[in-house]
């Protein structure tokens, strides 16, 4: 996702086009801005049935059991350090050389889904430190930077009354983002391990994620009809951050 924290080189550039396509902009995320962590004794071990893997690995392992050549191996820790690109072929062999020139001796692999509740905690990098999670003083501003804008104050309050979290991190909120300032104008509303989906110009629910037979949607579609004006609110703002991202398409 874009933010403004660092623009890519343009060798950077032609790698993610070649990995994911075409790029929309030249912006870059730090993803490891939020950090989960998960006890790694509640994960099963790793093994390979039928040709698919599962579970958890260490990445040296994991390429050794690949066969893959150990100086890629390091290649590959030193990339997520440096831009190899801008190296001299002396300076590249002499990180080589350096067993501690990277860390992917830390990293590890887990194949397929991590259920909720074994997340122990949520936390937040501020400088080089994390600390517990909180929304309104990390998440908030975060996700507007992104694009995604959250409702606020008395209305995420009402929503809160009766839309409840499914489990111990997940937070009941209500986002809008603008893929197309004369778009769809569409918001989402988490909570119960769900997605509401909202049509804002007509103020009704077009959808959910998961069919849910319990889901409250008298009550959601309640809160819609009294917020309406803050959903719009949102839908400003989100179409404002799409500018940002892509001055070039604002009207003359």
């Amino acid at each position: 996702m874009p933010t403004e924290a660092r623009k890519i080189s343009s060798s950077e550039a032609e790698y993610a086009k070649r990995v994911q396509g075409e790029l929309r902009n030249d912006f870059t995320a730090d993803k490891s801005k939020i950090r989960l962590c998960v006890d790694s004794k509640n994960l099963s071990s790793f093994e390979i049935v039928e040709g698919h893997p599962s579970g958890l690995i260490s990445y040296p392992n994991f390429c050794d059991l690949m066969k893959i050549p150990r100086e890629w191996v390091k290649i590959v820790g030193l990339s997520a350090l440096y831009d190899l690109n801008a190296l001299s072929d002396d300076e590249l062999q002499r990180l080589i050389s350096d067993t501690n020139s990277s860390t992917e001796n830390t990293w590890y692999l887990h194949f397929g889904p991590v259920k909720p509740e074994l997340i122990s905690a949520v936390d937040f990098k501020i400088g080089k430190d994390y600390v517990s999670y909180d929304f309104d003083r990390h998440g908030r501003q975060a996700m507007s930077d992104l694009g995604f804008e959250c409702i606020s104050g008395d209305a995420h309050q009402r929503l809160l009354e009766f839309l409840k979290p499914g489990h111990h991190h997940d937070f009941v909120h209500s986002a809008i983002v603008c893929a197309d300032p004369l778009g769809f104008k569409m918001a989402t509303i988490r909570g119960l391990c769900n997605s509401c989906y909202v049509d804002i110009e007509k103020a009704e629910i077009v959808g959910l994620h998961r069919d849910d037979p319990n889901y409250p949607r008298r009550d959601v579609q309640e809160w819609i009809m009294q917020n309406i004006d803050e959903l719009n609110r949102c839908w400003v703002a989100a179409v404002e951050r799409f500018y940002k991202f892509f001055p070039e398409k604002r009207p003359k």
